[in-house]
């Protein structure tokens, strides 16, 4: 007689259109392996799921009010509670070390507090991660793990057209300088501010900085974009969510993509692998997370800045002026490990 399939409640399952392919390749990958993968909601903790596997646990409540969030504080511990007591597993993927925006500080460390005494096993995407977190949250040291890589996205987003069909089918207008680029959820750890400023004031009369994606986490920074770039047409500010079929197009008209996150919140960058799958050169902060990623697909590929946004486009030019020929190996990062590996740090805790 077979084994009955193994059943996981996952937050998120799938992120929809024009979302991170992150989550719907990693759980696409195990529904092919015979896992079974619903949507976490609070009456499927009560379901017995073996794995209730959970990605951004702040992403759980609704921190808008301060009684609304603790109703679901104490809902969304309660539920994970009663689950484990029937026999689910709690499977955390520590992405970041701490949420980018923190609403209600006080009540958030208590929830994350809490949260992470009922986690069974935690994922790290890399050893240098893993070693921050534990660093951040001691009692961690204390619960199992296992290092599952981010994958690559390999062809979610097609391939690359050429630079002219980029621009046509964007807009752009095309420019003998150099073009750097920030795309994705343009939010304030990500610094696009400061670096429009610094772009502005150091490019050249042909340069291009290419700056698009939708505003997250603070209503008033579409305004203080469009204000830094003051209408200035070295800048093509484009802002709201970008289309799937956009996302090769963006890398096509760009040299580099230029990453000045601040670290002290943000781990591993799913904007770096996107990059490395469309074969676009990536400028990111020197940190032990990026010098581990950049020992692993080469120097020619991601390159790191110490300092602010006006060093990374310092790197960005010098970048520019060797951009490296065909693509990096992206074999570790590929999907059979990634599910694999999740498939296996799930069968370790499971109650079968």
């Amino acid at each position: 007689m077979s084994s009955p399939r193994l059943s996981v409640l996952a937050s998120p399952s799938d992120t929809g259109a024009g979302g991170n392919p992150y989550i719907d390749l990693l759980y696409g990958g195990l529904r092919e392996q015979g896992v079974e993968v619903r949507s976490f909601d609070r009456r499927g903790l009560l379901g017995r799921p073996d794995v209730v596997h959970v990605h951004w646990p702040s992403a759980l409540v609704r921190w808008d009010s301060g009684p609304q969030a603790a109703a679901d504080v104490v809902k969304v511990l309660g539920g994970l509670l009663v689950a484990r007591l029937r026999g689910s597993r709690l499977v955390w993927t520590g992405h970041d070390l701490a949420p980018h925006e923190m609403a209600r500080p006080r009540l958030h460390a208590f929830y994350f507090r809490c949260f992470l005494q009922l986690v069974d096993l935690w994922i790290s995407l890399t050893p240098e991660a893993a070693r921050l977190l534990v660093q951040r949250y001691p009692r961690l040291r204390r619960k199992p793990m296992r290092v599952v890589a981010h994958g690559t996205y390999g062809d979610s987003y097609g391939t690359k057209p050429s630079r002219d069909e980029a621009d046509r089918r964007l807009g752009v207008h095309g420019a003998a300088g150099m073009r750097f680029l920030l795309l994705g959820q343009l939010r304030p750890y990500k610094n696009a501010e400061s670096l429009i400023g610094d772009f502005l004031r150091l490019a050249g009369p042909e340069d291009r900085l290419l700056v698009a994606g939708e505003v997250r986490g603070d209503t008033g920074l579409a305004d203080r974009l469009r204000s830094a770039a003051g209408g200035d047409r070295r800048v093509v500010l484009r802002l709201g969510r970008v289309p799937e079929d956009e996302v090769a197009l963006w890398h096509a008209s760009a040299d580099v993509v230029v990453l000045p996150y601040d670290t002290r919140s943000a781990l591993n960058s799913g904007a770096v692998m996107l990059a490395l799958a469309l074969t676009t050169p990536v400028v990111a902060v020197d940190s032990t997370i990026n010098r581990e990623l950049q020992r692993r697909v080469g120097e020619r590929w991601v390159r790191l800045f110490s300092g602010g946004t006006e060093q990374a486009l310092e790197v960005a030019r010098r970048l520019a002026g060797e951009i490296p020929s065909g693509g990096p190996d992206l074999s570790e990062f590929a999907w059979e490990g990634v599910v694999s590996g999740t498939l296996d740090a799930y069968r370790s805790v499971a109650v079968r």
